[in-house]
């Protein structure tokens, strides 16, 4: 899975600090809302229902019984758990279903991402406030900066999910984008399992690879069958980095980069990181 640090828009989920900065943000004040804004998210994905792709979402005001709630889930010091828990009490519909947590699930991480945000603007507005140090001239800057401004990729075909992949000798893959059931149960077993890197891997790939099609035709599933991960450990690394680089590629929703902001005394550019913890907690 993607581990990229530093100052840019970090996914709330995979970010290893995570936990961390839950317990830190719970112990800060709550900063004042702004006026109330559209509660109606596009989707980055979407997600196909009956034949039909939804691209929309709806969002709604936290409340002082969503923040008990979301507390009680971040005691767990689970990140996954607290975003679920977050995500299904500031979501009201996909479409024009009720959001239940199966629909959460089956978002792409991308969509989810976006609906944090969504989340975060219709609690809390859309501005952030920062104060950080230059890292060219060393200078304290007060630094705000707005949602819309963190760029968002979306998807050329919207709704679809699964891509094939080329292979060594002859092999294809048909590979999905990774949900939010996948990204929960990696993390969750990273955790409890103390796996590696190379074994979270393995675990992503046995969830997102549906089926290998060998260069005779021959069909081997992937997904959901008892040796998916034994499947994945016999593949060779160059085949292994070819899904996970495409995945990668593939990827929707908050532009990882981060929003670029300029020193007004010395002109060094850098970019202003957005935690979990800055979109719920600091103004």
């Amino acid at each position: 899975m993607d581990q990229n640090s530093g100052i840019h828009y970090r996914n709330p989920v995979t970010d290893p600090t995570a936990a961390a900065e839950i317990r830190r943000a719970l112990e800060d004040p709550m900063p004042q809302p702004e006026p109330p804004t559209d509660d109606v998210v596009e989707l980055a994905c979407g997600l196909t229902l009956d034949g039909q792709v939804v691209r929309t979402a709806r969002v709604r005001e936290l409340t002082g019984a969503d923040e008990e709630a979301i507390s009680r889930a971040a005691l767990s010091s689970a990140p996954e758990a607290f975003v679920s828990t977050l995500l299904e009490r500031g979501t009201a519909f996909i479409g024009d279903r009720p959001a239940t947590q199966d629909l959460l699930n089956q978002l792409v991480v991308g969509d989810r991402d976006i609906l944090l945000l969504g989340i975060r603007k219709a609690t809390y507005g859309d501005k952030l406030t920062y104060e950080l140090t230059c890292q060219g001239c060393k200078q304290k800057l007060g630094v705000t900066v707005g949602l819309e401004e963190i760029p968002i990729t979306k998807s050329p075909e919207p709704g679809v999910t699964e891509f094939v992949v080329s292979l060594r000798r002859g092999v294809t893959a048909q590979v999905r984008m990774i949900r939010g059931k996948d990204q929960n149960e990696v993390v969750a077993a990273t955790r409890d399992k103390d796996l590696t890197v190379a074994e979270a891997d393995t675990l992503l790939l046995a969830r997102t690879v549906i089926s290998l099609t060998g260069p005779t035709g021959n069909v081997r599933p992937v997904a959901g069958h008892p040796t998916a991960e034994s499947a994945m450990r016999e593949m060779g690394l160059a085949d292994r980095a070819a899904i996970l680089d495409e995945l990668r590629t593939r990827r929707v929703g908050p532009d990882e980069e981060g929003v670029p902001i300029t020193c007004a005394g010395c002109g060094h550019e850098q970019k202003v990181q957005v935690t979990l913890a800055a979109l719920f907690r600091w103004n």
